[in-house]
C-alpha cells in the first residue's frame, strides 16, 4: 500500500499553510497509488531544516512541493514536484504541449554586458546549503570571490515585497550574467539570454556546470528549449494534483 507521510507542521506558518493545502489535493489522488517506499512530503528551503537534514542524512526518499518555474497571469497557479531533490534534476523529453500554456519567448544569447548581478538567496536557503542566515554576509563573499575573476561592475539585488513593480526583466538588457545560491530568477535571466550561475544544486545543473571561476567564459547551450519544456511539464495546478495527472508525471522518478 502507498505510504506518503507528511511531517509536524513547523513553526512557518504562512508556507506551512499553503503547503498543506497543495498536499491534502496530492493525496487525494495518491490514496490508491501502490509503492512499498515511503515518501515523505516537504515544501522546498522554507520546510522545517531539521526535516530536511534528517532527509538527506538517512537517505530517505521525499517529495519536495514548491512554487511553479512558471506561472500564468494568476500568481502561484502551479507548483513544482520533485523527487528526492529540491530541484529538477533529470532531463526528460516531452511534447510542447504544457510549456506552450506559459508564453515563453527565448531571446538570443547575450555575449557582452557591463554588470554582473547578484541574485540574493532567502534566509531559509541560506540556512539550509551555508549554515548560516547572513544574506548580506553571503553577498559581500559572492562578490568579493566574482571580482577575483573579472572587472566588471557587481550590483546586488535583495528579495523584497516589490517584484511585480521593480521586476528583474528591467535590468537585464545590460546585463552580463546573474548569480545566486538557488534561485528562480536564474531561469528568468537565461529565458531572457543572460547566462547564469547557481552555487547551490539546482535546476541549472542539467543545463552546464558553469562556476564563479568560470565567469568570463560561460556556457550558452543550445537545448535551453528542452531544458524548460522538462521545466515545464513536472510542475502543476490544484487540478492536476486531484485528478492524478502530478502523480502520474512524477511516479517515472520514484
Amino acid at each position: 500500500m502507498h505510504q506518503f507521510k507528511r511531517f509536524p507542521k513547523n513553526v512557518n506558518q504562512n508556507i506551512i499553510s499553503k503547503f498543506d493545502q497543495i498536499a491534502d489535493h496530492f493525496l487525494q489522488s495518491a490514496s490508491s497509488f501502490v509503492t512499498n517506499d515511503e515518501y515523505y512530503l516537504v515544501g522546498g528551503p522554507g520546510s522545517s531544516l531539521s526535516n530536511l537534514q534528517w532527509l538527506f542524512k538517512n537517505k530517505k526518499n521525499f517529495i519536495n512541493i514548491d512554487k511553479g518555474y512558471f506561472s500564468t497571469r494568476k500568481k502561484n497557479s502551479h507548483w513544482r514536484f520533485t523527487v528526492n531533490s529540491l530541484q529538477q534534476n533529470v532531463l526528460i523529453n516531452y511534447d510542447n504541449q504544457k510549456i506552450d500554456q506559459f508564453n515563453i519567448s527565448l531571446r538570443q544569447w547575450k555575449n557582452s554586458g557591463d554588470y554582473i548581478i547578484i541574485l540574493a538567496p532567502s534566509c531559509y536557503a541560506l540556512e539550509l546549503y551555508c549554515n548560516h542566515t547572513d544574506i548580506q554576509r553571503w553577498c559581500d563573499e559572492i562578490k568579493a570571490k566574482i571580482l577575483q575573476y573579472t572587472d566588471r561592475k557587481i550590483f546586488v539585488r535583495f528579495k523584497d515585497n516589490k517584484k511585480q513593480r521593480d521586476p528583474l526583466l528591467k535590468y537585464l538588457d545590460n546585463c552580463y550574467a546573474t548569480v545566486g545560491l538557488q534561485t528562480l530568477g536564474s531561469i528568468e535571466s537565461i529565458v531572457n539570454g543572460v547566462p547564469s550561475i547557481n552555487i547551490a544544486p539546482s535546476c541549472l545543473d542539467l543545463l552546464h556546470n558553469d562556476k564563479i571561476e568560470n565567469i568570463e567564459n560561460l556556457s550558452r547551450p543550445d537545448n535551453r528549449y528542452e531544458w524548460l519544456n522538462c521545466l515545464a511539464n513536472n510542475q502543476f495546478t490544484l487540478d492536476e494534483m486531484k485528478n492524478g495527472t502530478a502523480l502520474q508525471a512524477i511516479s517515472r522518478f520514484m
